[in-house]
């Protein structure tokens, strides 16, 4: 159900007409000083109010019923600013997108969830000569918090707790009064002054929430143009601010750009030993994948908490003034308007219509891009498609420990072992693997990167999920009996005593075959996948922790560990973002493949590098012609060295799309995906999408016209690194 409140906007002669009656209507002076829910149409409201001797403040509603100043606001509330070239209200810099049940696919995935906190526009009547723009920065907050008392939210059964705000009534208000109070609302006050009240315009949109998403509108900001941010979630940064602190870095020398100024915020934040809570900065152990996790040379940092990052992201988006329109979900019917291969505008499921000159899709699903018509692949290509060796089904392959030959005996599938007809044990596939080689449907696992801690002031036991079944983990069982005890090896550690915890073994967080329909999904289908995900991996957790036949010395372990008060505090502690690690991926102008990244072919008009290994994680579980039971589908293949992306893997065909650009689903192999996929990755492929749609915006062109040399030596000097030669330079 949509809860957000229709745009509103204060016109001059609804505010002439107030005026004239404040001297006959004692109630008008209080339609003055109220609270706003924060709209759409907020900059024109605040303009007008500001017009009219109106100081505009910021303020949110906690769980306790106070207000609070904007410099504590939560982290899991934006409002998003304009920026100073398109208006002088410089106050105006809080917006939120109310929080919507039918719409946001992991908002229901913990019943006990702390509802996001609302944000509130506060205006009060001042004298002219004291309106100077830094007012409207300040938030008289001791003035105001006797003034207002709470009301119970629209939806009491999702918010219990929420308490919005209104203002206060004199005595004289709660009569008969009250109906002609409404009627000079509606007609004298919240008329419109544009012709559309949900139409947003921008020189370049960009829909997604990623760490791409952000860096993306840093730099098209700091180019000089607009940008506006339509994100279907409400927290930004993806999986970077989502549990995955353990940054997959490859080498960092390929890092460059607003990537690497991204890294330094967190080292320059870790540098402050109040950062450092839970332990002493000495005890860390220092450790990253292949670097160091600080980098006091380079002054770079890149293993990290959760809500460090988001505070990095937030950080970014309020210096940059970059508006973003939290929980906006693109109409994937008829959300684009597209003509001749010209985005022109899309349009969300809450009526909101974005224009633009350019387009950018840096979601992990690719939906706008789908939406616009543009060819996309899922799943494997065969081998035959590209050339490649890697690619489709790849039974017989061992790599990483994450297959059935780590254990030390063959693992019966079956309920009563040695009995096909007890049936399969759950999650495994009744259906065969497939011929080597050939391509298929199939995508790799996803999981959430779950965060956890062994410090016991901050530890919270983990859940037990409603709907658990401890037959589901049967399997693991038998692994354990078996002898295997790799349960702990990728639980890695990063600041304050907390861990990034991902898959590792035979049967562990990837929720292997249960993700196959979730790229294509419709937002509801989406939703009960990452649910059953949700539900998988808790009850995993739960599982080892507690049932008595995991062995005890895991036991004992495992009880020694739980989910940190101090992060996702706003989802029950529990990561807000699913692990995407791969859906669609576009058939753009140029498809990456394997044969780039093992420099079997040369890669054209680098616009950013890539070196960690080649990583897919496993596909299905099935069972052999022996009766066992196997994984597929994950592989790990070193690189020769770092490898560059080609500008044509951002763009589509020119023939489909001439103003989208796609650094997140970019036109590539399954396999070579596997490497790109990376969220530093994502980030440097986001800067340099910026910048070719700045580019295409002051040439005129479209973005596959663009002069690659011209557009080389911008991102050379905004410090991307495209090339080796390049990394050496910057990192002599």
């Amino acid at each position: 159900m949509n809860t957000q409140p229709n745009p509103v906007a204060v016109s001059q002669h609804g505010i002439r007409r107030l005026n004239r009656l404040e001297k006959h209507f004692p109630y008008i002076p209080y339609l003055k000083r109220c609270v706003l829910r924060v709209t759409s149409c907020a900059v024109s409201f605040g303009s007008n109010l500001y017009q009219h001797g109106f100081e505009v403040i910021t303020a949110y509603s906690n769980s306790e019923g106070n207000l609070a100043p904007r410099n504590v606001a939560p982290r899991n509330v934006f409002t998003p600013s304009i920026p100073q070239p398109r208006t002088p209200h410089r106050f105006l810099t809080q917006q939120a997108t109310p929080y919507r049940a039918s719409r946001t696919p992991q908002r229901f995935l913990n019943p006990q969830a702390t509802p996001p906190r609302k944000l509130s526009w506060v205006a009060t009547r001042i004298p002219h000569h004291f309106r100077t723009p830094h007012r409207f920065l300040t938030i008289n907050y001791p003035d105001y918090s006797d003034q207002y008392t709470g009301w119970q939210s629209l939806h009491p059964q999702v918010f219990p707790q929420a308490t919005p705000y209104r203002a206060t009534r004199p005595e004289s208000f709660r009569g008969p009064h009250r109906f002609l109070f409404l009627v000079l609302l509606i007609t004298s006050l919240f008329g419109c002054n544009r012709p559309h009240p949900d139409v947003y315009e921008a020189d370049v949109i960009i829909y997604g929430g990623t760490s791409a998403a952000v860096i993306a509108a840093v730099e098209v900001v700091q180019s000089g143009k607009t940008a506006i941010v339509v994100s279907p979630d409400t927290h930004l940064g993806g999986l970077t601010s989502g549990g995955l602190g353990y940054t997959d870095t490859g080498r960092k020398e390929t890092i460059g750009g607003l990537a690497r100024d991204f890294y330094h915020r967190v080292y320059n934040h870790y540098q402050d030993s109040a950062a450092w809570k839970w332990m002493a900065k000495e005890a860390y152990g220092n450790k990253g994948q292949g670097t160091p996790a600080i980098d006091g040379d380079m002054r770079t940092m890149w293993i990290f908490e959760p809500h460090i990052a988001e505070m990095v992201f937030e950080e970014l988006i309020r210096e940059n003034d970059i508006v973003v329109y939290r929980d906006e979900w693109l109409d994937r019917e008829a959300g684009v308007e597209i003509s001749n291969g010209v985005i022109s505008s899309m349009t969300t499921l809450s009526g909101k219509v974005f224009r633009g000159k350019v387009f950018m899709d840096a979601t992990y699903e690719g939906d706008l891009m789908a939406t616009a018509g543009v060819s996309y692949h899922v799943g494997r290509e065969g081998t035959d498609v590209y050339g490649e060796e890697w690619n489709g089904v790849q039974t017989g392959v061992y790599h990483h420990g994450h297959h059935f030959r780590a254990v030390d005996v063959p693992i019966d599938p079956y309920r009563i072992p040695g009995d096909p007809a007890s049936g399969l044990l759950p999650r495994i596939s009744p259906d065969p693997p497939g011929v080597k080689g050939e391509g298929d449907h199939r995508i790799q696992a996803y999981c959430f990167r779950v965060c956890m801690t062994d410090h016991p002031d901050n530890r919270i036991p983990f859940p037990k999920p409603e709907g658990y079944d401890s037959t589901q983990y049967e399997l693991l069982v038998r692994i354990f009996d078996a002898g295997w005890r790799e349960w702990f090896q990728k639980f890695d550690d990063i600041p304050n005593r907390k861990t990034d915890t991902n898959n590792h073994g035979p049967f562990s967080s990837d929720n292997i075959g249960m993700n196959y329909d979730y790229p294509e999904a419709s937002y509801e289908r989406r939703r009960e996948i990452i649910s059953e995900h949700m539900t998988y991996q808790q009850g995993l957790l739960w599982f080892v922790a507690n049932d008595p036949r995991v062995p005890e010395e895991i036991q004992v372990r495992m009880r020694e560990w739980g989910l940190p008060k101090d992060e996702f505090t706003g989802n029950g502690h529990w990561p807000h973002q699913i692990y995407v690690r791969e859906a669609r991926r576009m058939l753009g102008s140029y498809v990456m493949t394997e044969n780039e990244l093992l420099k079997r072919q040369p890669t054209p008009e680098s616009v950013g590098m890539g070196s960690y290994t080649i990583d897919s994680h496993n596909v299905q579980r099935y069972v052999d012609e022996n009766g066992h039971v196997h994984n597929e589908g994950d592989i790990g293949v070193g690189l020769p060295g770092p490898y560059e992306i080609a500008y044509g893997s951002l763009v589509p065909k020119k023939e489909e799309c001439t103003n989208l650009l796609v650094p997140v689903c970019v036109s590539s192999s399954h396999i070579a995906f596997g490497s790109i996929r990376m969220e530093p990755v994502f980030m440097i492929l986001g800067q340099s999408a910026a910048v070719a749609a700045c580019m295409a915006i002051d040439q005129g062109k479209a973005l596959q016209d663009l002069d690659y040399e011209a557009l080389k030596a911008v991102l050379l000097q905004k410090g991307q690194v495209l090339t080796m030669e390049d990394a050496i330079e910057a990192n002599p």
